[in-house]
């Protein structure tokens, strides 16, 4: 699902609105796309599509190119989380739908532990404000608990509140559970879509390549705001290598204390969004998927 616009320049496929952890509403994000003479961008938000008509409905009214997205988060015992992108889906898929509704129930059962944790720590925070701060987002994620930290006096910022309670190692920390890699995958496949593996350069997992190609990934995103030039020449060489389609986008959730927002801050040419559409359009109805033995749904993971 796309609405077009013809013409050559900059592209952002990788954002997140105030429907997951963004701070931007669907509003905020086309409008700063404009700001910044973007071309097209993804609505690619955590885990869930509810903001992709309303994000893309606004984008048509602008002029602005916009593809249906999401960022679902996978989980393998042995290697971890990593986060696949999934472009072109279908956001009324049944089954998509399905599987991101259990996500968010993940999602909120993860938080309503770790504010059991915090309670024990002495810090009260009530639900009711961490679903205040949500009250936009279709899904409940550390960042809201963090925000709710910060606006009680708790913490000085979202940063510290992840550094002494919420990140990995951390009093208030709780395992992630979800789906496995092939599940993401599948997900997106059955949803219409073309699964791009995520930010590669932070998850520092090339071997599992070949494995998530198996499994039917398309490609690799290239240029992500975290990845050096090192890094995009190096994800170039691979999706040269592995005959895969690059993406790339700044992963932007808008503005972060005095930081600006990443969104456009990174060169990514619209001739890729005219790659991946062509790989898309080119991909079978049904895409072989080998036998696996990643985890099933709803193992933990310690991340």
């Amino acid at each position: 699902m796309i609405t077009t616009k013809p013409g050559n320049g900059s592209i952002d496929l990788h954002l997140h609105t105030t429907h997951s952890d963004g701070v931007f509403s669907p509003e905020q994000v086309v409008d700063a796309a404009m700001e910044q003479g973007l071309r097209a961008i993804a609505v690619t938000d955590h885990d869930t599509v509810s903001g992709v008509h309303e994000t893309m409905q606004i984008a048509q009214k602008r002029g602005l190119e916009c593809v249906a997205g999401v960022e679902i988060s996978a989980y393998s015992e042995e290697h971890g989380e990593i986060h696949v992108l999934g472009y072109f889906i279908d956001p009324d898929h049944p089954l998509l739908l399905k599987t991101l509704q259990h996500l968010k129930t993940v999602r909120l059962n993860r938080s309503v532990q770790m504010l059991e944790r915090l309670q024990k720590l002495g810090i009260e925070i009530p639900f009711d404000d961490v679903q205040h701060l949500a009250r936009k987002s279709s899904v409940i994620g550390r960042p809201h608990l963090a925000r709710a930290m910060l606006r009680h006096g708790i913490v000085s910022s979202v940063n510290e509140a992840f550094a002494r309670y919420l990140k990995r190692g951390r009093p208030a920390f709780v395992p992630k559970v979800g789906l496995s890699y092939q599940e993401a995958i599948e997900t997106i496949l059955d949803a219409g879509g073309l699964p791009v593996y995520a930010h590669p350069g932070l998850n520092q997992r090339d071997h599992l390549i070949p494995t998530l190609l198996e499994m039917g990934l398309q490609g690799l995103e290239v240029f992500h705001s975290s990845h050096s030039d090192q890094d995009v020449r190096h994800y170039r060489a691979l999706v040269k290598y592995y005959g895969l389609v690059a993406s790339g986008g700044s992963d932007c959730h808008g503005a972060s204390g005095k930081r600006p927002p990443l969104i456009g801050t990174i060169s990514v040419p619209y001739t890729l969004l005219e790659q991946l559409m062509q790989r898309h359009q080119a991909m079978p109805a049904s895409v072989p998927r080998p036998p696996t033995s990643l985890p099933a749904v709803n193992a933990a993971v310690d991340l």
